[in-house]
């Protein structure tokens, strides 16, 4: 997943100069070197996404972990479009994305 979300952060930034993004290593919200982050709850996110704002990104890229589907960290937020790269054998049919 961090993988396929920093290839489709490249790729925006090639379109539209400054791209936000966060992953399990790390955040950026201007293209310099990602920060690493202490936790991916609601406000941190939201907190991100702020400075990101600020910043004038046109866009940001989320890397969404399990913990977070499942902590709903991620219900305030709107999505244009949503990447799943893979779900592994067990994510297909033990945990079906009704739950989430």
């Amino acid at each position: 997943k961090t993988t396929a979300a920093l290839y489709v952060a490249a790729m925006l930034k090639r379109l539209c100069g400054k791209v936000a993004y966060w992953t399990t290593l790390g955040a950026t919200t201007h293209g310099e070197r990602p920060t690493k982050k202490d936790e991916s709850s609601a406000q941190s996110v939201i907190g991100w996404l702020a400075r990101a704002v600020e910043d004038n990104c046109p866009v940001a890229v989320v890397e969404i972990s399990d913990t977070m589907l499942q902590s709903k960290t991620t219900t305030a937020l709107e999505f244009d479009v949503v990447l799943i790269p893979s779900l592994r054998e067990n994510q297909r049919y033990e945990r079906p994305m009704t739950r989430y």
